[in-house]
């Protein structure tokens, strides 16, 4: 395992390789620009700090477990969201034949997001606000029996792709303070 407990930044195109068995964890805030690269078949740790991401992040698999992410950009990969929050400013856009897994509450109120890939929501509510919108072109695959909630002004889901319900027993809720805008399929 190696500890950026530091930050830093990676002024791109920083390449982090991870061995199968290892880990780079990310202590600290630190910045990522357009060309940053994440490979390997180990573990790449979001885990303390504030993670700007500046432009197009690609990624073999990334993990967040804590932290903040910050800035504007496409992510290109598997991202797996475990905890920590995305609620600050800027926009994050899911590239096709791209996965976000929210597994873990999610805190999204300012930020925006895109999907043109998978959203993989296995657990955990979502919750967003301040007229913000959620705009899916890809699939948005609900599999539990989640809550997309709002802490602010009303929030938008614009369907434009596939919204699905896969599993759970329960229901999943939009909020009354969610308009769901549906051009795709539900």
């Amino acid at each position: 395992t190696v500890n950026l407990a530091g930050g830093g930044a990676s002024t791109g195109p920083g390449i982090f390789n991870t061995s199968s068995g290892a880990t780079v964890s990310f202590g600290n805030s630190y910045t990522f620009n357009s060309g940053s690269l994440f490979t390997g078949a180990g573990t790449n740790l979001l885990a303390a700090g504030t993670f700007t991401l500046n432009g197009d992040i690609s990624f073999t698999r990334l993990t967040q477990t804590a932290g903040t992410i910050a800035g504007t950009h496409l992510q290109n990969g598997v991202f797996d969201f475990l905890g920590g929050s995305w609620a600050s400013s800027g926009a994050s856009t899911i590239a096709s034949n791209s996965t976000l897994t929210v597994a873990a509450n999610l805190p999204v109120n300012p930020r925006s997001i895109t999907n043109h890939g998978t959203v993989a929501w296995a657990t955990g509510t979502i919750s967003t606000g301040d007229g913000i919108g959620i705009y899916n072109h890809g699939l948005w695959d609900a599999q539990g029996n989640q809550i997309q909630h709002v802490g602010g002004p009303v929030a938008t889901f614009h369907n434009a792709g596939t919204f699905r319900k896969s599993g759970g027993p329960a229901t999943t809720t939009i909020n009354t303070a969610v308009n769901f805008n549906n051009t795709g399929t539900l």
